[in-house]
């Protein structure tokens, strides 16, 4: 991740626009929880991955995601991934999404959103590479005006229109993570840091369309980000059952959303139904669904 500018301010919006980050990640598919505690034990164990925060045993899990083992150093993300019915955004790398932070939120700002643009990865090169536009947020509701520049011209671009603030977002997918954090430097190498993560999740569409995450995360935060290919690698040489993934995580989501939206009367369901602020009652809507 490479810090680009530093722009934190507040506007007369309700928005609290942070720096933008290029962000540099591997992605790794595991087949369960007890898969991602296997490699949670080995990283914590091998002398490679020189730690810069001790790991700390106090994750408590939520009741209602059968998910249940113990986990350290976690948290919880409750996210929202917002397009409009034509789902512009997907289609053009745009990934526009809200997170409520929680206990995070004693600053006032209880809504992160994160705005991403750029490439996934491929079959030659498994790295994500992305321009990531943060904000805080009071309502949980996205507003594209916090993205400047270059970013709100592509943004204008992407929805062919002069002002963002006329772009009308739907909340189609939720997903909910629990998220274990390791940053280390491999090898004891201070010119090189990485965020290692796992995560685990439940995600949802708003049509009920439901999918399970299981995946680990490498993040380049210092250094030169070729060396991700070699973290794979050496993830993937002890644990093989691992597999690339080159997407973000509503991609599934959203690849089952295009058949759908396609058609121009469920489109007209998604404007009519599902606007702004009723995203938790989408599960009602099913049985609406034609």
């Amino acid at each position: 991740m490479v810090r680009l500018m530093k722009t934190k301010k507040q506007n007369a919006l309700g928005i609290r626009i942070s720096d933008t980050f290029y962000e540099q990640e591997r992605k790794l598919n595991a087949s369960s929880v007890a898969h991602l505690v296997q490699i949670q034990d080995f990283v914590i164990a091998d002398a490679h991955y020189v730690t810069l925060n001790d790991p700390r045993f106090a994750g408590d899990w939520l009741s209602d995601m059968p998910l249940h083992v113990p986990q350290s150093n976690s948290d919880l993300r409750f996210r929202h991934y917002f397009d409009d019915p034509k789902l512009t955004a997907n289609r053009a790398g745009i990934e526009l999404r809200v997170e409520y932070r929680g206990d995070k939120s004693a600053d006032g700002w209880p809504y992160k959103q994160v705005i991403k643009v750029g490439a996934s990865g491929s079959e030659e090169d498994h790295t994500l590479d992305r321009l990531e536009y943060p904000a805080k947020l009071r309502r949980g509701l996205p507003v594209l005006e916090a993205v400047e520049g270059a970013g709100a011209s592509f943004l204008k671009a992407a929805f062919n229109k002069g002002k963002l603030a006329d772009v009308a977002l739907f909340p189609l997918i939720q997903i909910v993570s629990q998220r274990w954090k390791l940053l280390y430097h491999p090898d004891g190498d201070k010119d090189t840091q990485i965020e290692l993560s796992t995560d685990m999740a439940r995600a949802r569409a708003f049509t009920g369309f439901t999918w399970d995450l299981f995946q680990v995360e490498m993040e380049m935060k210092k250094g030169d980000p070729k060396i991700l290919a070699d973290e794979e690698a050496r993830l993937r040489k002890v644990f093989r059952d691992l597999t690339v993934e080159t997407r973000s995580k509503p991609a599934p989501g959203f690849d089952h959303l295009a058949g759908i939206l396609d058609k121009k009367p469920m489109r007209d369901f998604v404007r009519i139904n599902l606007s702004q602020g009723r995203f938790r009652v989408y599960p009602e809507l099913q049985n609406l669904l034609p």
